[in-house]
């Protein structure tokens, strides 16, 4: 059997009422999913339209223009989030919990597909994928901090689809993310349908790079470890485990 991801993959979508070039925007909606890496899945989900006024309240910010795009382009997010009961440090609690819940959910299902099978704790880990490598990542950094939060997870978590399809599309020669375009499901920047696209551009590239693997190249061998490859010191890892409850 070839090695198998059994990571927890979560997919990540921000809505945000400043400038996407702001560090700490007041963010308006949050999205995310729960995914199966080697299909494109949808395991579990997660949505919720944060209160505008309590961001601010925090300490996040907004600009006129930002505000304006989002009355003229999507008014039914902006007034949802003017409407929300949900202030930003009750929707970030939510988050930290409905990822710890899909962590766990993740390894019930490890146990009962891979009984006889013992993976390294850095094998197990909840790994958090967004479109940019800094912007939505920025943007729940300052969001937990205004909360007075801590981010249930690591920076070394953090996966980037952009990077991903310009790494494909360098291999391969194919642009994944245009040929995605092309049909877009759902309502665009709707944080769980804009998820859902992102999930759709990572599959295609990983099965167009698989496409180019043949079968001349062996799968990598899968199967238990032994006890001496558990047994390590702990480290962060560990450590950031045990504060999202993983362990």
């Amino acid at each position: 059997m070839s090695a198998k991801d059994v990571r927890t993959h979560i997919m990540l979508d921000l809505e945000i009422a400043a400038h996407p070039l702001k560090h700490n925007p007041a963010i308006i909606q949050i999205g995310a999913i729960n995914f199966d890496i080697e299909t494109g899945e949808v395991l579990k989900t997660f949505f919720v339209d944060i209160n505008l006024e309590s961001c601010i309240e925090s300490g996040l910010i907004t600009d006129s223009d930002t505000l304006q795009w989002l009355e003229k382009n999507i008014p039914d997010t902006l007034s949802a989030s003017q409407n929300s009961k949900v202030a930003l440090q009750i929707a970030l609690k939510r988050l930290t919990t409905w990822l710890s819940s899909c962590h766990k959910s993740n390894q019930v299902s490890i146990k009962t597909n891979y009984p006889a099978a013992r993976f390294d704790p850095t094998d197990l880990q909840v790994m958090i994928w967004a479109y940019g490598s800094t912007q939505d990542f920025r943007w729940m950094e300052s969001a937990y901090k205004a909360a007075d939060l801590r981010k249930p997870w690591m920076y070394y978590n953090d996966l980037c689809v952009r990077t991903y399809c310009e790494a494909a599309f360098s291999i391969t020669g194919r642009n994944i993310r245009r040929e995605v375009d092309k049909s877009f499901v759902g309502k665009k920047h709707d944080a769980i349908d804009d998820c859902k696209h992102q999930i759709l551009y990572l599959t295609k590239c990983r099965d167009a790079l698989r496409g180019l693997q043949g079968s001349a190249i062996a799968p990598v061998p899968f199967g238990p470890i032994s006890e001496s490859s558990v047994k390590r010191p702990r480290t962060v890892l560990d450590d950031n485990r045990s504060r999202m409850g993983l362990d």
